[in-house]
């Protein structure tokens, strides 16, 4: 729609922005998961646990992991990751929901105002300028939640793939 000249530039780059920047960290997260070496396709992508390859990898791990961790402070969230168990659930944040909906609504309105003319453009804008700071707001929230340690659990422990 950014591209059809129905919403800002701006808008797009900031919440495309923002998305990119979330995916990009899962990743990282994802890879420091493993000790930063590829451990596959199919465990890196095994975000719950259940793809068979993964989780007969992980599992190999986790035998030769106990004895590691199980001195060690936090051993339980070590051996969890290392059993199979995939990705942390994480719940999105009341203000990336309303960003959401915001989204939607105006999609919603584009479409509207292109076929029959309604809503009014300044409505459109609040609608633009909303958007933008939710995005904002989700983005700093998120930021502040992984910096207190409270977004993700660490990944110290690394989960070997498949071998």
């Amino acid at each position: 729609m950014g591209y059809l000249g129905m919403l800002p530039g701006w808008l797009a780059v900031v919440v495309v922005g923002r998305d990119a920047a979330q995916v990009t960290g899962m990743m990282w997260y994802r890879v420091k998961m493993f000790g930063g070496a590829w451990p596959g396709a199919a465990a890196f992508f095994d975000v719950d646990g259940t793809t068979p390859a993964a989780t007969t990898a992980t599992a190999q791990t986790a035998g030769s992991a106990s004895a590691t961790t199980a001195s060690s402070t936090g051993s339980q969230a070590s051996s969890k990751a290392a059993a199979g168990v995939g990705l942390p659930q994480m719940k999105p944040l009341m203000v990336s929901k309303l960003n959401t909906v915001l989204i939607f609504v105006l999609v919603a309105g584009c479409i509207s105002q292109e076929w029959q003319g309604v809503p009014g453009q300044e409505v459109l804008d609040i609608l633009e300028y909303s958007i933008a700071g939710t995005t904002a707001a989700s983005a700093v929230a998120y930021v502040g939640l992984y910096r207190a340690g409270k977004l993700l659990p660490a990944a110290a422990t690394p989960v070997a793939g498949p071998q």
